[in-house]
């Protein structure tokens, strides 16, 4: 097994120069497909890096900095992801006017139910509010 959850560089730095205000920005998930182990590059910058995502979420919302320095917010929900190719790994992204150039903060290919067959309806993909309290650690 290869990679699983883990912030990629950029977002690293910008945290650490206080460049990430998180409960100021707005986010989406982006859904992939192909091999989750092969996919992860800690330099990739923006969504140009990795393509065109198989699907994309509607906003987060409520983005807050929870009690121990945890990134939350509310779930991720995409709407009608199409029929097809199993999404094997998500990437929370900063969002941006222009898509691809969508700043990386997360990839995120261990939660439960991945990989899963899209069936056309809506998906929605939950921060972890049990053990970790959101979708990352500062």
């Amino acid at each position: 097994m290869g990679v699983i959850n883990e912030l990629y560089d950029d977002a690293r730095e910008r945290l650490l120069n206080a460049q990430l205000n998180w409960p100021t920005l707005s986010f989406r998930m982006l859904a992939y497909t192909g091999n989750p182990d092969t996919s992860f590059n800690a330099s990739h910058l923006t969504q140009a890096n990795l393509g065109t995502p198989y699907a994309v979420s509607q906003l987060l919302l409520n983005p807050i900095t929870g009690v121990g320095g945890y990134a939350r917010s509310s779930a991720a929900l995409f709407t009608a992801i199409p029929i097809g190719t199993d999404v094997t790994f998500f990437v929370l992204a900063q969002d941006n006017a222009t898509p691809t150039a969508r700043r990386l903060i997360a990839y995120l290919s261990e939660l439960s139910m991945l990989p899963f067959t899209p069936n056309g309806g809506d998906y929605l993909v939950k921060p972890d509010w049990l053990f970790s309290q959101g979708w990352f650690r500062a």
